[in-house]
C-alpha cells in the first residue's frame, strides 16, 4: 500500500487477480511531500489493476489525482 506519511484516508495498490502485490522502494528516488515512487514486480503481459482508495478523512489539495502514465479526475 503506498501512501504517503502523514496522509490519512488515502490507500493504493497495485494488484494482480484481486491479490495486492509486494511493493519495493527506490533508494535513489527520495520521496516528496506529494509524490512517492514504489515498484511491483510482475511477470510481463500479466494483466494488473491500480486501486486507488479515498474516505472521507482524506484532505483534497486538488480536484484530480495523477499517475505518471495519465491522469484520474476525481471529485470530493
Amino acid at each position: 500500500m503506498v501512501r504517503p506519511e502523514g496522509w490519512s484516508g488515502f490507500d493504493v495498490t497495485v494488484e494482480v487477480a484481486g491479490q495486492a502485490l509486494k511493493e519495493y522502494e527506490d533508494e535513489d528516488v527520495p520521496d516528496e511531500e506529494r509524490s512517492l515512487t514504489r515498484y511491483v514486480e510482475v511477470v510481463t503481459g500479466t494483466k494488473f489493476g491500480i486501486r486507488v482508495k479515498l474516505d472521507a478523512s482524506f484532505k483534497w489539495f486538488k480536484q484530480i489525482i495523477t499517475f505518471e502514465s495519465g491522469s484520474i479526475i476525481c471529485s470530493n
